[in-house]
Order: structure tokens, then C-alpha cells, then sequence
């Protein structure tokens, strides 16, 4: 692995700091796949979309887990 610098919003930073190790791993690996995918970030989440629906998450259980604690 390679760490490489962007920049972000101080919300995102702050967000991005707060996560735990597992969650950064997880966030690295859809960077990964966003950027090695032919599909551009629209289509990849408009799939990553349709893949949550299919598996029942609903906006409100999405709403509910993006909730700051």
C-alpha cells in the first residue's frame, strides 16, 4: 500500500480521522475500485445504489445510519 495525499473539506477530514482502522480499509478499497473501474464515479455509485436497494437498505435505514452520534 501507498499513502497518497488529497484534498478535502475540514468536515471530511474530520470524518475521515474518526474512522476506525477497519473503515479505512474499507474506504481505500472503494477508492481502489473507483478509480481501476472503466465506469465513471456516476455509473459506480448509481451501481453501488442499486445493489444496497436490492439488498433492502431503504433511505430511511440510510439516513438513519449516516445520523452523527
Amino acid at each position: 500500500m501507498r499513502t497518497v495525499p488529497i484534498e478535502v473539506n475540514e468536515v471530511t477530514a474530520k470524518k475521515i480521522a474518526q474512522l476506525s482502522q477497519q473503515e479505512k480499509a474499507n474506504l481505500s478499497q472503494l477508492i481502489g475500485i473507483w478509480v481501476n473501474d472503466e465506469r465513471t464515479l456516476r455509473e459506480v455509485m448509481d451501481s453501488m445504489s442499486a445493489y444496497a436497494q436490492q439488498q433492502g437498505l431503504t433511505s430511511e435505514i440510510l439516513d438513519e445510519l449516516l445520523k452523527d452520534e
